[in-house]
């Protein structure tokens, strides 16, 4: 029987090592594309398969692991997972989107698909899907603000290659880039508050930064603002936000990967913040209640894309691609 630290591990390495060796595998003479698909596909699967094991087992308790530590000069820096209630509610929505992202992507990027000129080759689409995933369980149940960091920016990474795809397409090219950019503004905020907080508290573990500065410590009023930025475009939320909308040039199946996370999950973040402020504020007991009193408050307007050169709107991408 695997303990349920092992699984959180395992659920978080599988997709980026089968991500690795898929690219090994195509490179056989015989059925080695068709192979390397298959096992992407089924890594998927058993990821998704992982994490509900998690969603059970983390009702006895919380989820720790301990991956490794770094000695600095200044101190030791432990590098592990934190698996919580909370944390698994998107790690199973980012695990289900990938499967089936994957799976559609099987006849999606193949030659039966006569809007594109693609071969039956092994194409670099499952590679970064598997390890998007990946990334996205390490942003979720790391410990430390280390794991974050490195997670965090494999994340964007994966984001710049996927929308990149059609590399022939000079918008393809200039969306990715732009993506990269907007990606690495919150890169560079989440960097600075990091080494803030290191220097403030000396430690860099997410659970116990609450107990390490007071709240009403003037360093959080330089804190708050780049963890704020950090956030803001891989919550897709203004003013670096418009990454997304041109991004929606990727193949379809890594699309719905952004839009299903990045934006309707990642998104709702700042909403259960209000619905749990606001419920608190008017001593609301019901989660629901609360809900229904913040929604009643916020516009809630669809999004408008412009058309450009060469740009395809997303929900055109089901019916056209």
């Amino acid at each position: 029987m695997v303990a349920p630290p092992e699984v959180a591990v395992l659920a978080i390495f599988l997709p980026v090592v089968i991500a690795v060796l898929s690219h090994l595998i195509a490179k056989s003479p015989k059925g080695g594309s068709k192979l390397a698909e298959a096992i992407c596909v089924l890594a998927s699967y058993i990821t998704l398969f992982l994490v509900s094991s998690l969603i059970f087992a983390v009702q006895n308790g919380l989820i720790r692991a301990q991956l490794f530590t770094i000695s600095l000069p200044t101190g030791v820096v432990n590098v592990g997972l934190y698996v919580d209630s909370l944390a698994l509610v998107p790690a199973f929505l980012s695990s289900l989107f990938t499967a089936l992202a994957l799976t559609y992507n099987v006849y999606y990027l193949s030659p039966y698909n006569r809007a594109y000129k693609v071969g039956w080759e092994f194409n670099r689409s499952y590679f970064f899907i598997l390890l998007f995933n990946g990334a996205m369980l390490g942003t979720l149940f790391s410990s430390s603000l280390l794991g974050l960091i490195v997670f965090w920016e494999l994340i964007s990474v994966c984001s710049y290659v996927l929308i990149s795809f059609w590399n022939e397409d000079q918008f393809s090219l200039w969306a990715a880039i732009k993506c990269f950019i907007m990606t690495h503004v919150g890169s560079l905020a989440l960097l600075m508050a990091t080494i803030i907080i290191y220097f403030t508290t000396g430690t860099l573990e997410i659970s116990e930064l609450g107990q390490m500065i007071p709240l009403g410590d003037p360093v959080i009023s330089v804190i708050f603002p780049l963890l704020l930025i950090a956030a803001l475009p891989k919550t897709v939320l203004f003013p670096l936000h418009t990454w997304l909308p041109d991004g929606t040039v990727a193949p379809t199946s890594a699309t719905v990967v952004f839009l299903g996370l990045l934006r309707n999950l990642f998104g709702r973040v700042p909403l259960c913040l209000r619905v749990h402020s606001c419920a608190r504020s008017c001593n609301i007991a019901d989660p629901c209640k609360g809900a229904k009193l913040v929604s009643s408050r916020i516009n809630r307007r669809p999004w408008r894309f412009t058309r450009r050169p060469g740009y395809f709107p997303f929900y055109k991408a089901f019916f056209q691609r």
